[in-house]
């Protein structure tokens, strides 16, 4: 099993926190391809939640980890943090406006409560993200868990291949990588 290093390019020097993670190529059982994308010349953006912050940490981690993989440089990577959800489209169409990044990556976790509050705020989230994605040509990875309990949020957020914000980080590099080949 491929082993990386998660590190923290907001901790301080010295204060560098590691997490093992295995490789995104590396997973079992599972039909993918095994994509090496160079993401060195890549600039991007992330915009993170802070509500479920615990989850949204944790999802963070894996999004740096992946930029870390793809060689994003870490004087390339742009983090905004937004109260919540909602907030989220608000963020990205600001950055994706100033037109200084290849790829967003969108961080957030929504939780179903006793009532369908949810299904509206994961729509509006949603259909808020994919129209900034049309607009201004820009690959942004959903990074958004939309779950019934805080134990299916932690299982999605696990410093492992599964975690959603390593995958969302990983397909906004990739989709990012191939504008950039296209030209467009």
């Amino acid at each position: 099993m491929d082993k990386f290093l998660l590190n923290h390019p907001s901790k301080a020097d010295g204060e560098r926190e590691t997490t093992p993670m295995r490789a995104w190529g590396s997973m079992q059982n599972e039909k993918r391809e095994n994509i090496i994308v160079d993401g060195s010349i890549l600039r991007v953006g992330i915009v993170q939640a802070r509500f479920n912050q615990e989850i949204t940490d944790r999802l963070l981690d894996g999004a740096y980890a992946a930029l870390r993989q793809s060689h994003v440089a870490k004087k390339n990577i742009v983090r905004e943090t937004v109260p919540g959800s909602a907030e989220l489209p608000f963020i990205l169409e600001v950055l994706a406006k100033e037109g200084k990044y290849d790829a967003l990556i969108a961080l957030s976790c929504i939780i179903k409560g006793e009532t369908y509050h949810y299904r509206h705020l994961a729509e509006f989230t949603a259909r808020g993200i994919l129209e900034v994605t049309l607009r201004y040509h820009i690959p942004i990875g959903f990074g958004i868990l939309i779950l019934y309990n805080k134990d299916q949020s932690l299982a999605r957020s696990e410093q492992n291949e599964h975690n959603a914000g390593f995958q969302s980080a990983m397909a906004a590099v990739e989709c990012a990588a191939k504008k950039n080949r296209h030209h467009v």
